[in-house]
């Protein structure tokens, strides 16, 4: 988050794109992490993920 920070105020344009990239990816992973955590924690059978990339 401080690389998008810094790109930002500096207005480097492409990387604070890239690095808000790069942190949407890694936050849905720990959001899946989380989800499939609280699944097993419940018995819940997990999601069918095929649809989506």
């Amino acid at each position: 988050m401080s690389a998008v920070a810094s790109a930002v105020k500096d207005e480097r344009w492409g990387d604070a794109e890239r690095s808000i990239t790069e942190l949407r990816s890694l936050l849905d992973a720990i959001s899946n992490d989380v989800g499939d955590k609280v699944r097993g924690a419940l018995g819940a059978p997990k999601p069918d993920r095929r649809d989506r990339g």
